[in-house]
């Protein structure tokens, strides 16, 4: 892949690098995201290694943590079948995540229920 190249082939090489590129972070636990440790690509540069024009892509990466210093509840989703939560039940929801610094914002957490199990069982 010639990075060197200009206008929209160099745009192009560099996004099939980076979607070619596996990295090793990935979000996989839903409530822990923030506080794990990823890596940052801070700076990219070409590094001409021979006179024939071997080049490398050099990539300084730093670790960094993610954290949240602000956050506002924005929108709450209740979605129970069979069931509808009312404006109030609503209204608490908000209240107690209002001041829990481990809640995430924009992240959706989905929980599935077997259909076969919320038929036959009572919920009290």
């Amino acid at each position: 892949t010639d990075l060197m190249a200009s206008g929209p082939d160099k745009l192009k090489n560099i996004e099939l690098l980076f979607r070619n590129w596996s990295l090793g972070y990935q979000y996989t636990k839903q409530f822990t995201q923030m506080g794990c440790t990823a890596d940052l690509i801070t700076k990219l540069s070409i590094e001409q290694i021979t006179d024939i024009g071997l080049k490398y892509l050099m990539c300084s990466i730093s670790p960094v943590t993610l954290s949240i210093k602000n956050y506002a509840v924005t929108e709450v989703t209740a979605n129970m079948n069979g069931y509808k939560a009312i404006d109030v039940c609503i209204q608490k929801v908000r209240e107690l995540y209002a001041n829990r610094p481990f809640v995430v914002p924009s992240q959706r957490v989905e929980a599935k229920i077997n259909q076969s199990y919320a038929v036959s069982q009572t919920l009290k």
